[in-house]
């Protein structure tokens, strides 16, 4: 028998294939073939990128030129670890090494086997050379991320070893510190910090907490939002403590426990602010939004200060300037582009993790204004609250369910209706509007959020990456808020609340030295006011509203313009919502990342 009809039959029985003169020979099967030699998959990238050889015109090429004329290998360093990507996404285990491929020459052309294929318990040369870090990055080497907080937390160090102290009730060498309470000391009962504990440790969760749960329902960013979240707040808090310092202070900063609690709001309305941008930024253009934001913060909310207008809940300047703030800053961020779609995990449990916290969320909001009030102000607030919140998720059921095709109801708008609610009645809790009232603003506060968020927003901020249910239901219910509080005002007369009025509205009190000003302090001491009437009154509420939104839109405008400078990086969207590209994911903790375009960032 001739030596090429023994290698055949050798083949045949081995399962191998062969063919001969165009016949492909497969385990008793004969099917016509050109006659061309077989190539192995991806020969040409693993020629690109082992360096190995190659079969062209008859002859053995190589990659540094030359030719063999004797018929070799056609792929010559197949034997180092090639990824299940390499070989054309072929589910191999990428730890395993394959041996060179053997050849066999024919008169017709030659022939190539599949490579066998040897399991070995050390990592391949190829994924090592992956996986470990850049040679030319040494170990103190950071990112302009890293070296951009470090320097941002050394600033705030330097000004608050500078400028900052403990208030006398908070100083150990105050001197009614060092007495007992029978020697004219200081009384532990009656120090802040004991009586504002609670308040304080609700409001950290508030606003530290619940944002991360809210975002669980993001699959490519959740961990990447949820940390970026946490880390602006945390800036946000020193740096808003030292801004109203510089405000209202003239040289030395005394703080307290309302100094916290005054700062939480900053960062309440900054994570209102920036939460479109979770997930869709790096963490550099955060850290800058959080610089520029909270500045322009406080100094609108003096705004309302200084028309003396009560927003005790924040619904004007918490609220709707940072749903505003961050429709602007989106809109300048994506200007005319496309928003990346984020994917969101179809699942139950996540869903179900965002609806937790955004129910945690409406019953800490309270904490916003209950260590500002006092009395029947305080009982009254927390009853309007409460039926408000009662009354907007009641509400968002039949809201969502008018909206869909199917008449069901959408767990995100369930979230929209009773955040929506819960922030309008904010406007204006501590007031007599009855209980009737109280559910009628949560009622009619949360089927506007619904609606505008199914009807109006998919036109309008959709198209520049907005429309997060969220957000929405915090600008609507903040706008809201502004507008119950006019109307309140418009109503607060001394024949409903008699002289408490003057409590609840202090520019409404009579002038310095009226006979009407010492009448009323016969029975109840008031500070004097304006003597302004409640249309008066009203009409400065809308106008705070006005100048808010004023303010906050062009601001967030500006921002986002400022934030899409080259000199921050020019990382692709589509990796700015991947937590592999920025995160060490336990799931894969010997992967090599993903291809990163933000220079910035990785």
């Amino acid at each position: 028998m001739p030596t090429r009809e023994r290698e055949n039959q050798r083949d045949a029985e081995e399962g191998r294939s062969t063919f001969t003169a165009g016949i492909l020979h497969l385990q008793g099967l004969s099917v016509t073939i050109p006659q061309q030699p077989l190539k192995h998959p991806r020969t040409e990238t693993l020629r690109r990128e082992e360096g190995g050889a190659w079969k062209e015109g008859g002859e053995t090429r190589k990659e540094g030129g030359g030719t063999e004329r004797e018929c070799g290998m056609e792929v010559a360093n197949t034997n180092k670890g090639v990824g299940a990507e390499d070989w054309g996404g072929w589910d191999v285990d990428p730890s395993q090494h394959f041996a060179p491929a053997r050849t066999h020459c024919h008169p017709y052309g030659c022939r190539k086997d599949t490579p066998r294929v040897h399991r070995s318990p050390r990592p391949s040369r190829a994924l090592a050379k992956k996986t470990t870090k850049d040679p030319g990055h040494p170990m103190w080497y950071l990112t302009p991320t890293s070296g951009m907080l470090l320097l941002v937390q050394g600033v705030l160090l330097t000004l608050m070893v500078a400028f900052v102290r403990y208030n006398d009730m908070a100083d150990a060498a105050d001197e009614g510190n060092n007495f007992h309470p029978f020697l004219r000391g200081n009384n532990p009962d009656d120090n802040p910090a004991t009586i504002l504990h609670y308040s304080l440790v609700l409001t950290l969760i508030l606003v530290l907490v619940c944002p991360g749960l809210k975002l669980a329902p993001l699959e490519d960013a959740c961990v990447s939002a949820a940390t970026n979240c946490l880390l602006t707040s945390c800036l946000a808090f020193q740096w808003a403590i030292l801004c109203r310092g510089f405000i209202h202070s003239k040289d030395i900063i005394y703080i307290d426990i309302f100094s916290l609690l005054e700062a939480s709001e900053v960062c309440l309305g900054l994570s209102v602010g920036v939460w479109q941008l979770l997930g869709r930024t790096t963490t550099l253009r955060l850290v800058l939004t959080s610089l520029l934001y909270v500045p322009l913060h406080i100094a609108t909310a003096l705004i309302s200060t200084h028309l003396k207008v009560m927003d005790r809940g924040g619904s004007v300047c918490i609220h709707s300037f940072g749903a505003a703030f961050g429709a602007g800053l989106v809109w300048g961020f994506r200007g005319k582009k496309s928003a990346p779609k984020m994917r969101i995990t179809p699942s139950k449990t996540t869903q179900l993790t965002s609806l937790i916290g955004t129910v945690v969320t409406c019953m800490l909001l309270s904490e916003v204004w209950a260590w500002k009030t006092e009395g029947d102000d305080h009982h009254r607030a927390l009853l309007n609250t409460c039926l408000a919140c009662l009354a907007a998720y009641l509400t968002a059921f039949p809201a969502s369910s008018l909206t869909h095709p199917r008449r069901k109801v959408a767990v995100s708008d369930v979230e929209c209706g009773l955040l929506g609610g819960c922030v309008a009645v904010m406007g204006a809790a501590e007031m007599t509007m009855g209980a009737w009232g109280s559910v009628l603003v949560g009622a009619l506060a949360s089927l506007a959020s619904v609606l505008t968020r199914q009807l109006i927003v998919p036109g309008v901020w959709v198209s520049s990456g907005g429309g997060d249910g969220l957000v929405v239901g915090h600008g609507v219910g903040g706008v809201l808020g502004g507008l119950v509080g006019a109307v309140m005002a418009a109503f607060a007369r001394e024949e409903l609340y008699r002289v408490s009025v003057y409590q609840l509205y202090p520019a409404l009190a009579p002038l310095e030295g009226s006979d009407q000003l010492a009448e009323i302090n016969h029975h109840f001491i008031i500070s004097p006011g304006d003597a302004r009437s409640p249309a008066h009154q009203a009409a400065l509420t809308l106008a705070a509203l006005v100048a808010t939104l004023t303010v906050a839109l062009p601001t967030g405008v500006l921002t986002g313009l400022f934030l899409r400078l080259p000199v921050f990086g020019k990382g692709d969207v589509e990796d700015m919502i991947s937590d592999e590209c920025y995160w060490q994911l336990p799931s894969s903790p010997h992967s090599p990342p993903p291809p990163c375009h933000d220079d910035y960032q990785c």
